[in-house]
């Protein structure tokens, strides 16, 4: 077969998100949405995360701290969310199988992923990396819509057609 046969079959794939120190700190899990943003919008349709859930002080059979999505703490008979799982959830809660990643410009198109899901709502992953409260403004259809982002955090926007 020739190259050209088999491209459109071909699904790209970051395969191994880095796994952190251990700490699994907030000022880490920005860090990871940069990762996913930045092989997401570089073409890759699927992101894996390794680690999803880790004892405390959790280590790879290497030795080396990791974080996780979740620390299980079974001696409490309890479990903790931690900061990656909700980076995760911001693209996994809203963005639907089959959605097409769009551009966005202007004001913070450098810090957002924008999907359309195949229902025709729209997603919009945005990250504040500012220690100020921030406001960003999308144009849907012929409607400016504005949301206030809080310092250093990530949004996930839904909008859905009337």
């Amino acid at each position: 077969r020739t190259f050209e046969s088999w491209w459109p079959e071909i699904r790209l794939m970051q395969s191994e998100n880095e796994c952190g120190f251990g700490d699994n700190t907030w000022e880490y899990a920005r860090y990871v949405w940069t990762m996913m943003k930045h092989y997401i919008t570089n073409g890759a349709e699927s992101y894996m995360y390794w680690n999803l859930i880790l004892e405390p002080g959790g280590r790879s059979t290497w030795g080396d701290p990791q974080n996780a999505m979740v620390t299980v703490q079974a001696e409490q008979n309890n479990y903790v969310l931690n900061p990656d799982y909700y980076v995760m959830k911001h693209f996994s809660s809203a963005v639907e199988r089959g959605a097409i990643r769009l551009e966005m410009k202007g004001a913070f198109a450098g810090d957002s992923v924008v999907f359309r899901n195949p229902n025709g709502s729209m997603v919009y992953v945005i990250f504040n990396p500012f220690k100020t409260k921030e406001t960003v403004t999308i144009l849907y259809y012929d409607e400016n819509i504005s949301f206030e982002l809080e310092p250093q955090s990530i949004n996930t926007i839904m909008l859905e057609e009337e």
